[in-house]
């Protein structure tokens, strides 16, 4: 096995240079005190403005009209002025979002599409780089370093279509001593293997969906199978709560550290083993959550997010507000790392529901309810209209008696409003999403 990590690492270092170099400058500002670090941070956002000003002409409007560059004057104090980058503004301006002066290696992304708006961005090599430097960070916090086996179980589209792996994705795997998992297939006998994989390949750590990872994690404990236990398992695509976090960590015997990124955006916080919140990526990323203003939130409140990756020079997102919602966190976390830390992710915008009088709640107590009733196998909350939501599951067994289903319609209804249509259906099975990705609550009203 060491021989097999040594083996990995020099490959990467052959294949992927410029990703170590940036592996090593993460790690050398990870070592900065908070000052010095936000310091880095305000110098390459300032670079990153004055360059979308000169180069990219949506932003040369938008920026000079908001009044944070004049001339050669970058004023970050009105930063918070600009107006929010949604998705429909990046369709709308197109090319007019890309910079005249791009950087290398140049090419295509396109967002997961969870909310039912895909989008195609731009993204370079330098980004890339950086992102993979995030990655070697993360994934020591998990307790794995650079060479060392790791599982992914993740979205593999083409297990499905039954169409071979990619040369390229073969190679990644090699140079990563990546095992992918194909989180699209979740029956029985799939997880039974699942299980025997990670048992074989014996990784340092895991990196999983976090509806994935705890649907496997159940069926461990169900099933009282034996599992490897590696040395942490990062969490991400999906909200991580902490009822979720026990059942994970109670059938792997290891630390749960939750992850938060997109494809628009990559990696943007992690928790470390202290898990006192999401350590926000302040070299690479400014991050802000905010009111429908797009003005910063109180400590403690929960608001949207705002992203700016300041590493893709290509096609700038100058606070980007990728559809999640977060809660800022009101005090530090007791490591001695310097990156700032948020609260939680508390889910997709879309993944809110409303109430009658038109409040957006979070439908966390919704999915409680159904935590440690017997009868439920898998279930998922959609609210399909503001006065109308679907309790679908899967039973275990018979069906609930009246009157526990008359209990989660009145608590459905203290929290949605006394009009509410709660209705249940009874399914054999819940697929996954087109990424591959679980979703336990989901609306077709918040856009």
């Amino acid at each position: 096995m060491i021989g097999r990590s040594l083996l990995a690492q020099a490959a990467f270092r052959v294949a992927r240079p410029e990703a170590l170099e940036k592996s090593q400058r993460v790690r050398e500002l990870s070592t900065l005190s908070r000052s010095e670090l936000e310091e880095f941070q305000r110098q390459r956002l300032a670079t990153l403005l004055e360059h979308a000003a000169e180069t990219v002409p949506y932003y040369a409007e938008v920026l000079r009209e908001a009044g944070v560059v004049e001339g050669r004057d970058i004023h970050l104090d009105r930063f918070s002025e600009l107006p929010l980058l949604t998705k429909a503004v990046l369709r709308e301006q197109g090319d007019r979002l890309e910079s005249s002066d791009p950087g290398d290696g140049v090419y295509t992304n396109t967002s997961g599409g969870t909310t039912g708006e895909p989008v195609e961005f731009l993204q370079d090599s330098t980004y890339l780089a950086w992102a993979k430097g995030n990655q070697h960070l993360y994934h020591r916090f998990a307790g794995r370093e650079l060479g060392e086996p790791w599982v992914k179980l993740w979205g593999d589209a083409s297990d499905i279509s039954g169409e071979d792996e990619s040369l390229k994705d073969q190679l990644t795997d090699r140079v990563l001593n990546r095992h992918v998992l194909n989180s699209y297939r979740m029956g029985e006998s799939d997880m039974r293997e699942h299980v025997a994989a990670i048992n074989d390949i014996q990784p340092a750590d895991i990196e999983a969906y976090a509806e994935s990872i705890h649907e496997l994690s159940k069926f461990v404990l169900e099933e009282d199978l034996e599992v490897h236990s590696p040395n942490g398992i990062l969490s991400t695509a999906g909200t991580l709560t902490e009822p979720m976090r026990d059942v994970i960590e109670d059938a792997f015997e290891t630390t749960v550290l939750d992850k938060y990124g997109s494809r628009e955006v990559g990696t943007v916080a992690c928790e470390c083993p202290e898990q006192e919140g999401l350590h926000v990526f302040s070299h690479t990323h400014y991050v802000e959550i905010v009111d429908d203003e797009g003005q910063p939130v109180a400590p403690g409140e929960e608001g949207k997010l705002a992203i700016t990756p300041l590493t893709n020079y290509t096609m700038p997102l100058i606070r980007y507000e990728i559809g999640d919602m977060a809660v800022t966190a009101a005090s530090d976390c007791s490591c001695e790392l310097p990156f700032p830390v948020i609260e939680s992710v508390t889910g997709r915008v879309t993944d809110h529901f409303v109430t009658t009088d038109g409040e957006l709640v979070y439908p966390g107590y919704l999915r409680k309810l159904l935590y440690h009733e017997p009868w439920v196998e898998k279930y998922q909350i959609q609210q399909t209209a503001a006065n109308r939501v679907v309790y679908r599951i899967v039973v275990s067994g018979s069906e609930p008696p009246q009157e526990t289903t008359d209990t989660i319609v009145a608590k459905t209804r203290s929290l949605l409003g006394d009009d509410t249509i709660v209705d249940f259906e009874y399914v054999d099975q819940i697929g996954a999403s087109m990424s591959g990705k679980f979703r336990y609550t989901l609306s077709d009203v918040v856009e």
